[in-house]
């Protein structure tokens, strides 16, 4: 695996910033020490690519999908409304770990902008990473403030849907070394360890180990009752004769979201093993967790955005969309968000609109680390015991393009009213060409999005005040866009195209396969 020792943090920040973090780091070890020792808590940051929190027993799944987890979430603080700010992997961790929101392209991290990894560096942490999806390319931003960055790449991993078991202990045992070594200090620096695992990402593979616990046909339908089939018979092509009604094609796509489901379980099975490991290292006592995901997954609940007469020559695999990357669904934008440890109260649900560009500055408080820039997130810390942000709208953001130049590239926003539960889905004329539509939801009565309100008379008024909202939002957090540049760029371009990120479709694949025991579902 490529390691990469990033530029220091003077050159990444600039002199002025950088020394402020390291002054604020000083002055409050300088202070802990005149009131007696307390060493600031070691972190794990885990990043689950591609996991919904509805999927999730702490979030009231009733499948037995995430014991540790569940137990984990116990004893500490769950955020039960918590949104990720775009739906597929790239942009959405360079949000996270900046604490901004996106209005525009992003590859990369803001060049302008610390990363979350260069605060707890400059602050004495010992920072190490370690990365699963081979799209956080190393050396154009992610790596920054990272002591060891070690990352799997495309030509390693080969295309997405030929991924292997085992790949969350993978990208563990690329840094186990690394952990030892520096649990086996006598005066050790605390810890900053960001581990970023691949899996429940498609292809979903079977992992039979979980048939007792997950059986194949145990999956919730998708509601309401009935809806794929009537869908199908509205607006797809006719069933083929050898699977009248699609229901072999149906049966199909049940078993894939239970495999979908075991690959939750695998993860959370690694999960423990993780932290035996953390405790065995004796690294679990001053341990701060947090558990967060880049965005969710479809799992066939929505139709796929296409033309209406694309769509009569589809059958239900892609008539109905899988994955992730095209939609500003709740499916693709609800992720988890779990906080254990030191400053954490235990067995906390809280309902407050939280963000994921939150995790950064609440990290930050929880280890007492002070900042002098400005986060557009808001330190969730203030509000464990009552209370919530003031916050009357929360936004995600879908950037298309990745093939194209930034300057043309479509978008969409949205934007959630808390109060009254109405959402505005508001793409471009660009992206409407390709068959996206605006969008109103109540999802106070419509959780599953299903009755789009847009062009009802009575909602004018909703309409008119939730686009004024996210085209405010787009002036008050304005960017440039942070784009890969040089060799770097086209690299990133011919891989996102072959794994399906710029295609036809983000995040599609061609083949449909059925699901079996025995091995990958694609």
């Amino acid at each position: 695996m490529p390691m990469f020792r990033p530029r220091l943090l003077l050159a990444s920040l600039g002199l002025g910033a950088a020394l402020g973090l390291l002054a604020c780091g000083s002055d409050s070890v300088e202070e802990a020490s005149s009131e007696g020792p307390q060493r600031r808590p070691d972190v794990l940051l885990l990043l689950i690519d591609t996991l919904r929190a509805d999927r999730l027993g702490c979030y009231g799944y009733e499948r037995d999908t995430t014991p540790v987890l569940d137990a984990l979430a116990g004893e500490g603080v769950v955020f039960r409304r918590a949104s990720a700010q775009a739906p597929w992997t790239i942009p959405s961790v360079a949000s996270m770990m900046t604490g901004r929101y996106l209005t525009n392209h992003q590859e990369r991290p803001s060049p302008e902008a610390p990363t979350l990894a260069e605060v707890f560096q400059g602050a004495g942490y010992f920072t190490l990473g370690a990365v699963a999806n081979f799209v956080i390319l190393p050396d154009v931003g992610f790596e920054r403030g990272f002591d060891t960055f070690v990352c799997r790449t495309y030509e390693e991993n080969g295309q997405r849907k030929k991924r292997i078991d085992g790949e969350f202990d993978d990208a563990v045992a690329w840094v186990r070394a690394d952990l030892a070594a520096h649990a086996a200090q006598e005066e050790r620096p605390p810890l900053f360890f960001y581990l970023h695992v691949v899996d429940p990402h498609d292809s979903y593979l079977r992992h039979p180990q979980f048939s007792d616990v997950l059986p194949m046909d145990g999956a919730p339908q998708i509601e309401p009752e009935g809806w794929m089939a009537q869908t199908l018979a509205a607006v797809g092509r006719p069933a083929p004769e050898d699977d009248p009604g699609w229901q072999e094609a149906l049966r199909r796509i049940h078993r894939e979201r239970t495999c979908y489901d075991r690959e939750v379980r695998y993860v959370d099975q690694q999960l423990g093993v993780l932290l035996d490991e953390l405790e065995v290292l004796g690294l679990r006592e001053d341990l701060i967790v947090a558990v967060v995901s880049d965005h969710g997954e479809e799992l066939w609940e929505h139709l796929t955005p296409r033309p209406a007469q694309a769509r009569q020559h589809e059958g239900p695999e892609k008539l109905f969309f899988q994955t992730h990357g095209y939609l500003l669904s709740e499916q693709a934008l609800r992720t988890p968000f779990v906080l254990h440890g030191r400053g954490v109260p235990a067995g906390k649900l809280l309902d407050l609109p939280a963000e994921n560009v939150d995790l950064f500055p609440t990290l930050l408080e929880l280890c007492d680390l002070g900042i002098d820039f400005t986060t557009h997130g808001e330190s969730l810390v203030p509000y464990f015991e009552g209370g919530a942000p003031d916050r009357e709208q929360t936004f995600a953001y879908l950037q298309l393009g990745v093939a194209t130049p930034v300057s043309g590239a479509p978008f969409a926003g949205m934007v959630r009213e808390e109060a009254t539960g109405l959402k505005l889905v508001l793409p471009s004329e660009q992206i409407m060409q390709l068959g996206f539509e605006p969008a109103l939801f109540d999802l106070k009565v419509d959780p599953l999005e299903r009755h789009n309100l847009f062009a009802v008379e009575e909602r004018r008024d909703d309409v008119a005040r939730l686009s004024q909202a996210v085209f405010e939002y787009m002036a008050a957090y304005p960017s440039a866009g942070a784009t890969v540049e040089g060799d770097a760029q086209q690299h990133l371009r011919e891989m996102l195209q072959e794994i399906g990120y710029a295609g036809d479709l983000i995040g599609e694949d061609d083949d449909g396969s059925p699901a079996s025991e025995g091995g990958p579902s694609k």
